[in-house]
This record gives structure tokens, C-alpha cells and sequence, in this order.
């Protein structure tokens, strides 16, 4: 009898233990798309700066459409083009644009796919270095309005929350 609640027992907690690991591998994957999208970002920002801001034509060539050139480039990171098209950690379609006259450059990203709103907001508290950050189409964040975690889960609330970063 004892053998047998011995192993009744032991059943249990290796249930337990795979069930909690299942939970942080799901928490390490979930984590790991941002810190992806904060990288990449990143790395947009900084080879976008290099190539373009000093130019006469400023970030007007930061488009879409020229997205594979800018890859030669060296302005966008590998990972971010699948099959020629541009698209973010969750499979999203990315879009480049210019603003102001082309003083100023924007990346779309986010908004579907599995994204949640947990990423979100991760995300969001992470980014950095930009003149705007629209959440939503209904929240925008600047240098002196940053978000924190309170109002970065406000503005992703519902985890489909399309992500609009502006940059010079």
C-alpha cells in the first residue's frame, strides 16, 4: 500500500514539475519575441540614422517598397524579411515610411497574430530614442511622456494594439 501511494505521489509532483515547466518555457518564448522586436527596433534606428538622416533627401528613400534595398543595406536586420516581405516577431507585416517632409522615419508593426497584450506592453516600456510612439491609433508616448507599466497595459489592452514608432 505505501509503494503505491508512493508512486501516486511521485506521479503527481512530476505532473506538477512538467506542468510548471511548460509554463516557463511558454513565459522564456513570449519573452523572447521581445526582446527580438526591442533589438530589431533598434537596429533600424540606429542603420536608418547612418544612411539616411545626413542625407540631402533625409529618410525619404525609408520606404516599404524599398525594403529588400534597405536589407542590402544593411538598415534592416535579416530576420525581419520572410518570403520578401517585411514582417515583425509575430509574424506581423512591418511598414517603413518617411514623415515631416522626410526629416523623420516610421515603423508600423504589431497588432495581431498572437501578440499579446503582456508583449505589448513589454515592449513598449522598452523602446527607446524616438520622437513618438503611437499605441493603438489612441495613445502616443514621447521623450517627455514615456510610458510606464500602467499606461503601456492601458494602451495595449486587448493585445491587438498596432504599434507606430517615429524617429529622426
Amino acid at each position: 500500500m505505501e509503494n503505491i501511494i508512493a508512486r501516486i505521489v511521485a506521479t503527481i509532483v512530476t505532473l506538477v514539475a512538467l506542468g510548471y515547466g511548460a509554463y516557463q518555457s511558454r513565459s522564456l518564448f513570449n519573452q523572447s519575441k521581445v526582446t527580438t522586436m526591442t533589438s530589431d527596433i533598434q537596429f533600424v534606428i540606429n542603420n536608418a540614422r547612418g544612411q539616411f538622416a545626413q542625407s540631402a533627401n533625409g529618410y525619404t528613400n525609408f520606404t516599404t517598397d524599398n525594403a529588400s534595398d534597405l536589407q542590402t543595406a544593411g538598415v534592416l536586420p535579416s530576420d525581419m524579411m520572410k518570403a520578401g516581405t517585411l514582417t515583425d516577431a509575430w509574424g506581423n507585416a512591418v511598414t517603413l515610411d518617411s514623415t515631416a517632409g522626410g526629416s523623420q522615419a516610421q515603423i508600423t508593426f504589431g497588432g495581431g497574430n498572437g501578440e499579446t497584450a503582456d508583449q505589448c506592453s513589454q515592449l513598449v516600456t522598452t523602446l527607446h530614442d524616438y520622437v513618438s510612439l503611437d499605441v493603438g491609433g489612441s495613445t502616443t508616448f514621447s521623450s517627455s511622456n514615456v510610458p510606464d507599466g500602467k499606461t503601456a497595459a492601458q494602451a495595449c489592452a486587448g493585445g491587438t494594439a498596432q504599434i507606430t514608432l517615429t524617429f529622426l
